[in-house]
């Protein structure tokens, strides 16, 4: 089954090959190659020549470097001073580019078999060379990766693939009904849950209960490992409300999932996740976002008042949604006495605006 989904995805890749377009080989020794895509060396080499791994000329056009503000030549130096080689980082962010987007076709099959459509709607995404890069020089600027092999790479991105599941009821008996699929899916051996994340924020609704976190972790314990869970709830300032995990998929690949409403969604995959990403000077943040509210936002630090505020309006829109969602009587938020002469922040504001360019109604995690 597995040789016959790559054959499909050699020919359907086959006709967007780029013609006589010269594309650059890795040089990545053929056992490498295996333990990363589950290919074989040939195999491997077919991807990059059909067009599956983009030519550093693509990837590194002046235009998208300059779009996207990242650029893998720049050498990152960590906290001792030493150096993440450029040409190591362009080589192992491509490499996992491809080891991400040969397994994805296959972790597709893999969760919405798990989660039909009646428990919500499963999306997934392969991790984007830039974002790739961004992840492995932050974490090597900042110590957490200490070693610039591919392997090491590999292991310190966490959400290569990652899947989103859109609760189809997200009441507490529609969450109830997706825990005892989730529960039986591990039980069962075929979901491997390696750590589960269950987010909220002050005064809000997370998603599971202690009970239902205990299933979980009875279902893991019956196959024998054990999950990570820090904590029964953990809190986000910002309202954040999700669960996250992370799973085994097909390849061996350690990955995402993010299980959330459609409600809460659109707060954090839409202008929660845009104000994130201005603060963190992330490259995905739209030009409509940024030309609205960048300015006024990129100046504020975490310890001010008006970040504390503007957290404090997104959690009252989690808690909003959450309660709408629930079953309860709920007032939409309005902005807090600290931004209120800030208007451009309103939700409600930045929603038509956002209409105005014909943005798409979700933004993909």
């Amino acid at each position: 089954m597995k040789s016959k989904i790559k054959l499909a995805l050699l020919a359907t890749l086959s006709m967007f090959a780029l013609g006589s377009q010269a594309k650059e080989e890795l040089t990545l020794a053929p056992a490498t190659i295996n333990q990363l895509t589950g290919l074989t060396a040939n195999d491997f080499l077919g991807y990059q020549q059909c067009g599956f791994i983009e030519a550093k000329a693509d990837i590194l056009s002046k235009e998208a470097v300059e779009k996207s503000g990242t650029n893998p030549w720049a050498e990152i130096a960590n906290k001792e001073g030493q150096l993440f080689p450029s040409s190591a980082m362009f080589d192992n962010a491509t490499a996992l580019r491809v080891v991400y987007t040969t397994n994805l076709p296959n972790a597709a099959l893999q969760m919405k078999e798990l989660f039909p459509e009646e428990y919500g709607l499963v999306s997934l995404r392969a991790k984007g060379f830039p974002s790739i890069v961004d992840k492995l020089s932050r974490k090597w600027a900042d110590g957490r990766l200490k070693d610039t092999s591919i392997l090491a790479s590999s292991k310190s991105i966490g959400d290569g693939i990652a899947t989103r599941i859109l609760l189809q009821d997200a009441t507490q008996s529609g969450v109830e009904k997706f825990v005892k699929r989730l529960v039986q899916n591990i039980a069962s051996g075929e979901l491997v849950a390696l750590e589960l994340e269950n987010y909220s924020g002050p005064g809000g609704y997370p998603y599971l209960n202690d009970e239902q976190i205990d299933r979980i972790k009875a279902a893991v314990q019956s196959q024998g490992y054990e999950i990570k869970i820090a904590e029964q709830v953990k809190e986000r300032p910002n309202g954040y409300t999700a669960i996250h995990m992370h799973v085994l998929y097909p390849g061996n690949l350690v990955g995402e999932v993010q299980i959330k409403s459609e409600g809460v969604s659109s707060v954090s995959s839409g202008f929660g996740h845009m104000f994130y990403d201005l603060m963190m000077e992330k490259q995905a943040v739209p030009d409509w976002f940024n030309a609205e509210v960048g300015d006024l936002v990129r100046g504020w630090s975490e310890g001010s008042a008006e970040y504390a505020a503007l957290e404090e309006y997104f959690n009252a829109h989690y808690i909003y949604q959450r309660r709408l969602e629930i079953g309860m009587k709920a007032q939409r938020p309005s902005l807090p006495l600290a931004l209120q002469k800030h208007s451009k922040l309103d939700f409600d504001h930045l929603a038509s605006v956002y209409a105005e360019h014909n943005c798409p109604a979700h933004v993909n995690p």
